[in-house]
């Protein structure tokens, strides 16, 4: 009985390292945020035995809900429809996730129906055309996307049919998935500062050129105007109407 039960964790062991090196893997892969978030979700919910269902849900700011930027699951017959959700602060185990900042487990149908009946109408609504009236998930489990004091989103593990349920030895597990997620999250979020900081750099680079040019082209007929407006108001100079007439259409031309 020893024998089997070091036997099947080392088993479990050598599972959850195979599962952390094909996400890291991916990860790995040079691509865009989106892109590269969906890739990883797809090699989660492929590799990870209880998992059918996977979603990373964002947190936006601006909108304050959380979307699904990245779903994957062979049980769902239109993952379009998945993507139509967004949940408030604190609904459903994603806010409460989000706003506890830990991972947290569902690991009965019970449990589960219990969660998900606390959401809103129209969150249940498109909840029952993803599931559909027979299908409702087993277990589901879910953690922070958190890199340092920069919070992210939630990542969300659910098993729909299978008779593999996730249990609570799987969270820091899961938890250990979403820090990876969340390090590229952040590191984006860096290159995307670095390279909009850049391009402010370049846009105030040019800017004082195209100040310097412009100032360098208004100094020769600024000057010529100047002189000629100077000369007209010289009251000693008595200048004779061709003369005065030859200044000012001058100064129209430097003007011009």
């Amino acid at each position: 009985d020893e024998r089997l039960i070091v036997a099947n964790h080392d088993l479990l062991t050598a599972s959850k390292l195979y599962v952390l090196t094909e996400v890291a893997r991916a990860l790995a892969v040079q691509m865009e945020l989106p892109a590269l978030l969906q890739s990883v979700i797809e090699k989660i919910t492929d590799v990870l035995d209880p998992a059918e269902l996977g979603l990373v849900m964002l947190w936006d700011p601006a909108t304050r809900r959380f979307w699904p930027r990245a779903v994957a699951g062979a049980t769902v017959s239109d993952l379009r429809e998945v993507f139509e959700i967004s949940l408030k602060e604190n609904e459903s185990i994603t806010g409460k996730v989000f706003t506890e900042g830990r991972a947290q487990l569902l690991n009965t149908p019970s449990t589960v129906m219990n969660e998900k009946l606390n959401v809103r109408p129209v969150t249940q609504e498109a909840m029952a055309k993803i599931y559909g009236p027979a299908t409702f998930p087993q277990s589901v489990i879910a953690a922070p996307l958190q890199a340092g004091e920069n919070r992210y989103g939630v990542l969300v593990l659910e098993t729909l049919q299978g008779t593999t349920a996730f249990s609570a030895t799987d969270l820091p597990f899961v938890q250990a998935l979403a820090d990876l997620i969340a390090l590229e999250i952040d590191r984006a979020k860096l290159d995307a500062e670095a390279t909009a900081a850049h391009e402010a750099r370049e846009a105030n680079r040019l800017r004082s050129e195209v100040m310097a040019a412009l100032s360098h082209e208004l100094r020769t007929p600024l000057a010529a105007i100047k002189g000629y407006a100077t000369a007209l108001m010289i009251e000693e100079v008595d200048w004779a109407e061709e003369k005065q007439q030859e200044f000012l259409r001058l100064i129209d031309q430097e003007t011009d």
